[in-house]
């Protein structure tokens, strides 16, 4: 009797999979047979879900960038009495500091090594989701408003990466 694969899941785990691998490693470092060695699949099954490193990529980013925004719908749906709700964000943020990191590293790293036009393609997608996500979350009707707040966020993750002993909580203050 044939084995019986369920694709949804199998592709669902080579992305989980390929997130550590990637921030591990890095994205010119990595090949699709690398890839595969890795992940311990053949790279006929790698090729099977994902045409190309870049695909593998592209679809795993988009696949943590889902679930760090499902999680942090949940925490601000859990706090959801609090009254400030950018407060309960950064709480997230920090909480969830070093995931944030290896997505900012990861999304540097590919846009290193793209062409400028298709990384800053992308790049805005995923600005945009995260954007709306702040928006929505926060209630925000301006634009500029949720930019800010995304800005902050990523000179906070920057700044701590760069000077790990500062105290989260006082950069946090503005």
């Amino acid at each position: 009797m044939p084995k019986i694969v369920d694709h949804a899941a199998q592709r669902a785990a080579i992305l989980d999979q390929s997130f550590e691998l990637f921030a591990r490693q890095g994205y010119a470092a990595l090949t699709m047979r690398k890839i595969a060695g890795e992940l311990k699949i053949s790279t006929g099954t790698l090729y099977h879900y994902f045409p190309t490193k870049e695909n593998i990529f592209e679809e795993m980013f988009g696949h943590m960038s889902r679930a760090v925004v499902a999680d942090a719908v949940a925490v601000l749906a859990a706090n959801a009495e609090r009254e400030d709700r950018q407060a309960v964000l950064m709480e997230y943020v920090q909480a969830n500091e070093t995931r944030l990191q290896n997505m900012l590293f990861l999304i540097l790293d590919f846009y290193r090594h793209q062409n400028p036009d298709d990384a800053t393609d992308y790049s805005r997608q995923i600005v945009g989701f995260f954007r709306q996500m702040i928006s929505e979350q926060l209630g925000y009707d301006d634009p500029d408003r949720a930019a800010a707040t995304f800005s902050m966020i990523l000179g906070i993750l920057f700044h701590r990466l760069l000077d790990p002993g500062h105290d989260f909580e006082r950069l946090m203050k503005f």
